[in-house]
This record gives C-alpha cells, sequence and structure tokens, in this order.
C-alpha cells in the first residue's frame, strides 16, 4: 500500500489538482526534456515569479524600482544578475515586506533555517513550492536505489531528529517512508548492537543521515566484527563527506553511498546517482548558481560559494540566496 501511494497515488491525484500529485507528475515528464526545454521552463517560471514580486512583494517591488527594472527585464536565468544577492542578514531585517500580501499565514508552512551558519532564519513556504520539494526528495531517493514503500532508517539528531509531538501529517509521512528512526547523537560503542539489529531488520531499505554519524557506525560496528548489511545503499546528507569516508561506509556496510543536499530555506537541492559525475539538481524548480575565486572547489570538493533561487515559492520569494 506504501508503495502505491507514493508512486501511484500522487500522479493520478494531479488529475484533481493535488499539488504534490501536479509537482510529481511534471517531474516525472521532464525526466526527458532536453537542456533547451529545461531552460524555457526556467525563463518562464522566473519571469512568472517577477511579475508575481512586482504586483505582491514589497521587497523586490521597491528593489525593481530603485533599479529602474520591471518584471519584464527578467527573460533569462543571467537576468538575476540584476539583483543583488539576498543575504540572511537581509532576511531577518526585511522578513515582513518578503512575505507576499495576497499569502496569509493560513495559506503557508512555516519553518526555520537549520542555523549552522549563525542565528536561524524563518521561512513561509507555499503549497506549490512545497509540493516540488517533495517531488524531487521522493524522485532524488530513488535515484540513489532508494525503493519506495522500503524501509528507511534515519540517522538523525538536532533539527533533523525525531519530534516527540508528532502531528498527523508527520505521522502520515514516516508511514510512507515506513521510516525507523535512530538518534545520532546517543550513538555509542555499547548500544551500537541496537542500532544494527534495527538496520538488519530493514531488508531491502535504505539508512540515510549525517556522513559523521554513519562513519561513527561503521567504525563501531568493525570493532565488534560485524560487517554487512541487508540494505540497498546508504544516503548522507547535511555535510560535505570526503572519499575516504565513502569507501569506509561502503567496506563494512557492503552497499553503495550517495549524497543528496538541501537547506532550510529550501529543500531539494542536489542528488547523486548512478552513472551520473557530479550532482543532479532539480532545475525544475531551483536555480543554484556556484562561484567564487575558485568555482572548481566547489565542483571537486563539494566546497565554495554558492547561490539559490526558488521559483516557485511565491509565499516568500528567495531569489539569489
Amino acid at each position: 500500500m506504501r508503495h502505491w501511494f507514493l508512486k501511484r497515488g500522487l500522479s493520478l491525484s494531479s488529475y484533481v489538482g493535488y499539488p504534490v500529485g501536479k509537482a510529481t507528475r511534471l517531474l516525472r515528464e521532464s525526466e526527458y526534456w532536453t537542456a533547451e526545454e529545461i531552460r524555457d521552463h526556467q525563463q518562464r517560471a522566473l519571469n512568472a515569479l517577477m511579475h508575481h514580486c512586482y504586483e505582491h512583494v514589497p521587497y523586490y517591488r521597491n528593489l525593481m524600482k530603485d533599479r529602474n527594472l520591471r518584471p519584464d527585464d527578467f527573460q533569462s536565468i543571467s537576468d538575476l544578475a540584476k539583483l543583488p544577492y539576498l543575504t540572511r542578514d537581509l532576511i531577518r531585517d526585511h522578513a515582513e515586506s518578503l512575505r507576499a500580501d495576497n499569502f496569509p499565514d493560513r495559506l503557508c508552512q512555516f519553518r526555520r533555517s537549520g542555523g549552522t551558519t549563525g542565528e536561524p532564519i524563518k521561512i513561509a513556504v507555499d503549497v506549490r513550492a512545497r509540493a516540488f520539494e517533495v517531488g524531487a526528495y521522493v524522485r532524488g531517493l530513488q535515484w540513489m536505489k532508494y525503493k519506495l514503500g522500503r524501509p528507511m532508517v534515519c540517522l538523525f539528531g538536532g533539527s533533523l531528529g525525531l519530534d516527540p509531538k508528532p502531528n498527523l501529517k508527520t505521522r502520515i509521512r514516516e508511514w510512507l517512508f515506513n521510516s525507523r528512526f535512530l538518534p545520532a547523537f546517543e550513538l555509542t560503542p555499547e548500544n551500537v548492537m541496537d542500532y544494527v539489529a534495527t538496520i538488519r531488520q530493514a531488508k531491502g531499505g535504505v539508512l540515510t543521515g549525517y556522513g559523521s554519524a554513519v562513519l561513527n557506525l561503521v567504525e563501531y560496528m568493525s570493532r565488534r566484527g560485524v560487517r554487512g548489511s541487508p540494505l540497498q545503499s546508504v544516503m548522507c546528507t547535511a555535510e560535505y563527506i570526503p572519499e575516504e569516508w565513502r569507501i569506509r561506509i561502503t567496506d563494512v556496510l557492503g552497499v553503495p553511498v550517495f549524497c543528496f543536499y538541501g537547506c532550510g530555506e529550501l529543500n531539494s537541492i542536489g542528488y547523486e546517482c548512478p552513472g551520473v559525475e557530479g550532482y543532479i539538481v532539480p532545475q525544475e524548480h531551483v536555480v543554484l548558481e556556484v562561484g567564487g575565486h575558485d568555482p572548481t572547489k566547489f565542483l571537486d570538493e563539494g566546497r565554495g560559494e554558492a547561490c539559490i533561487t526558488t521559483l516557485y515559492n511565491y509565499a516568500m520569494p528567495l531569489i539569489a540566496t
């Protein structure tokens, strides 16, 4: 039943206007688009977003007027350079004027950034933006060998940990993804076999978590003389994974390791995929620009400067963040 809801239910729901279903359907179709079709889609989405910002978002309306810009001045992704970077400090200082006047609180989901680079910021997300994030997330998991409905063992903590009072939506999500939570920061050499037991019960599933936590897990397993797993893959996120970590995890658990990345402001930014070098960016809903003094360092090591633009968050548009 989990498999049906995740694979068939979401797609079929697009015909009755369910946002996640519509996003899932577009994301499935876009896998066969050419680079030119992807670019055209991004440019149409950007132009529509800028018209919305000019009409309904005070921060961008004032910014464009100050720079003598109109929405139709944004016809391509390269036109993003006409606007300044939207820093975390600017988001904090202009939080109210970044909110669209036609998206009241009742139409938004609210969340905070992780705060790893400073004080967390509060972000409003509308239903369509969230739908694209979820659709891209599910698609990315499948690229990393997750089979819909199979167990997902989650080795997280902090803001990504277990909610002590999950609401109905959280419970439904955990049921759909067949999640089993393991607290990353409570792992010790003494209780590692309890963690191993949970993993062994997740036959055909995946392990996802912080790369450093997964590395600790396999080191403790190795000291106990435990190797192998019934998993399909390991999926690491939230931090840079050195190649030696990847090799070590694969050696102990006997499965491939993939990485994926997102952020509190925008989930679903990049996913690894077998046979593909680097990361696949879900360009249907996000523009990722990388640069800095040495952009090759970003590409080779996952480090460097980057900014993102959300194409579908009309509640609180984040452009060149």
